[in-house]
């Protein structure tokens, strides 16, 4: 199994929804599928460092499903101020585990967006 998480790691506002796409998953036994058409489970978990060495399980709200693809937590249940990990865990029944992760910064006040052109 491939898990893989779109974009890398981030800084959003507390004020901004915070949206981590891992919809390219897949499983490289399956050709031209993804997620539900290739039978993936998706799981996702954070983490929140208190500081360089020492993390505690950080426990997303209810209404946030953590069974799919993208996971979307919408500005209304938005984690606190701090540093996560988000970590995506991929399974499929009769196959190893794959899991990805990705470093999230909330911060409070708006983000500065950066274009390349």
């Amino acid at each position: 199994l491939q898990a893989i998480i779109s974009g890398g790691d981030r800084r959003v506002s507390s004020t901004a929804d915070l949206e981590i796409d891992a919809s390219a998953s897949y499983d490289p036994n399956v050709p031209d599928s993804a997620g539900a058409d290739a039978e993936l489970a998706f799981a996702w978990s954070a983490v929140r460092w208190l500081n360089a060495t020492h993390a505690v399980r950080a426990a997303l709200d209810a209404s946030v499903p953590t069974d799919e693809p993208v996971l979307y937590v919408p500005k209304a249940v938005q984690l606190a101020e701090g540093n996560y990990t988000l970590t995506l865990t991929l399974s499929k029944p009769g196959r190893d585990d794959a899991l990805a992760s990705v470093r999230v910064e909330v911060v409070n006040g708006a983000v500065p967006a950066i274009s390349f052109e």
